[in-house]
């Protein structure tokens, strides 16, 4: 269930970062919307501040799991960890493309 969910939540960030409409999102998704139309990502200090959006956006995706919860916490830790890495490269093809 959560690995469903870490790809859907990959799936979701993604969608963001390219600014979809959200009628083309199924609602079923966990989805962060990430804006990025208001920085100039030429500039360092606006890259910077979309990493943190979308390191914002990854946890409110994965969630979280009690700390009794091994299983979950370790399930926690791998949607995040992939979901940024995925992210990050959306967003770097992204900054490619504003260059």
């Amino acid at each position: 269930m959560m690995k469903k969910r870490c790809a859907s939540a990959v799936f979701a960030v993604w969608l963001s970062v390219h600014t979809t409409p959200s009628h083309s999102v199924p609602s079923a998704l966990p989805i962060a919307r990430v804006p990025h139309s208001d920085l100039d990502l030429k500039q360092q200090a606006d890259r910077t501040r979309l990493n943190h959006r979308l390191r914002t956006a990854v946890d409110k995706v994965c969630g979280y799991a009690l700390a009794s919860d091994l299983r979950g916490q370790n399930n926690v830790r791998r949607c995040l960890k992939e979901t940024f890495r995925n992210a990050t490269s959306q967003m770097d093809a992204v900054v490619f493309y504003t260059r």
